[in-house]
């Protein structure tokens, strides 16, 4: 019998100079604990504005922001590059912005009835508590 050991690369870095899919960590991004420290309601949100690295020409292959959860441990709602971004920020860059394509743009709320290019969360089992900020 033929035992077949497979590459589990771990290393961020290994994985992006090797060009080879990493299941660990990576080091290009940037993680936050709980910022900011202020908390959501029903009649606020947050805009989140950043590069969508995936239409830049920085040859990336995704962008995401994740909102979530420091209590739970749980990230709750995404918005990525793939599924979400494009022409996010048409709603605060005028046409003939010259980034407007590689810029993207999306509010955090807790109900996102009636808007484009939102990230809801909820406060029921998989949402985040009232009394709890956001982590991005």
């Amino acid at each position: 019998t033929t035992t077949s050991v497979k590459e589990f690369p771990l290393f961020g870095e290994d994985c992006i100079m090797n060009a080879k899919p990493c299941f660990g960590d990576n080091s290009d991004a940037t993680y936050f604990a709980s910022f900011p420290e202020y908390t959501i309601n029903d009649d606020q949100f947050y805009v989140i504005i950043g590069v969508d690295h995936m239409r830049s020409s920085t040859g990336a292959k995704y962008s995401s922001v994740v909102a979530g959860s420091s209590i739970k441990h749980l990230g709750i709602e995404e918005f990525n590059s793939i599924d979400h971004m494009k022409g996010s920020s048409s709603a605060y860059l005028d046409r003939s912005h010259e980034h407007r394509d590689s810029v993207y743009a999306t509010t955090l709320r807790r109900n996102c009835t009636g808007c484009d290019f939102c990230m809801e969360i909820g406060t029921g089992l998989l949402g985040l508590p009232e009394e709890e900020p956001p982590n991005f």
